[in-house]
């Protein structure tokens, strides 16, 4: 069942949001997070058949930008993860993880949650900014559905002196645009969330 929460950043911004663009401000996903504390990526096992990787985000950063004479929400995750992407064409950008793994070569490969059960959680009251503010999309805007529809996926292949790479991408934060909700589903604590990798049928 997902549970609401409003941080008091939220309110700060609910309240000023009238007066000007605020300055970069950080949103922890639980209490007693520091301020710009890093996701961790860990491969918890890998073998011919899968790899299954354990992520976990502790909190983004909430930056509001003008533009096309709007304030926008600008999301980003720190450290090693501060890359954003697009959703779909002038639709709102979001955090992405990004990360890359060495696969068998002869391997078909899915990806899929191992453990969907992690604490949800909502927050209100955003207006995330569009990948390309020029190419706003408001049919994309008025859809009053999460971005984005599928959370992980593969984003590149390639091989770097006789290994196999795969280019591995995810965006934990979702983002409903009618209703300004961003929903985080990921880990809080010790609760494990994983993402498989499946190596799974054979080429060859």
């Amino acid at each position: 069942m997902l549970r609401r929460v409003v941080a008091v950043n939220t309110l700060v911004f609910l309240l000023t949001g009238a007066y000007g663009v605020q300055a970069k401000e950080w949103v922890a996903f639980e209490e007693g997070i520091a301020d710009g504390t890093e996701p961790e990526v860990t491969v918890i096992s890998s073998d011919r058949s899968a790899t299954i990787i354990d992520f976990k985000l502790y909190g983004m950063y909430r930056e509001q930008q003008e533009e096309i004479g709007e304030v926008f929400d600008r999301l980003r995750l720190t450290g090693d993860y501060e890359y954003a992407a697009g959703c779909a064409v002038g639709g709102p950008e979001l955090p992405f993880l990004n990360w890359g793994l060495i696969i068998p070569r002869e391997a078909e490969v899915s990806v899929s949650f191992l453990d969907a059960s992690a604490i949800t959680m909502i927050l209100p009251g955003y207006n995330v900014i569009p990948g390309d503010p020029e190419v706003y999309n408001e049919e994309v805007y008025n859809t009053d559905f999460f971005f984005p529809e599928h959370m992980f996926a593969i984003t590149a292949m390639g091989s770097v002196r006789g290994l196999r790479i795969m280019g591995m991408g995810g965006m934990c934060i979702l983002f409903c645009v009618k209703s300004g909700d961003v929903l985080y589903s990921g880990c809080l604590g010790n609760v494990p969330e994983c993402v498989v990798c499946d190596f799974g049928k054979r080429v060859f």
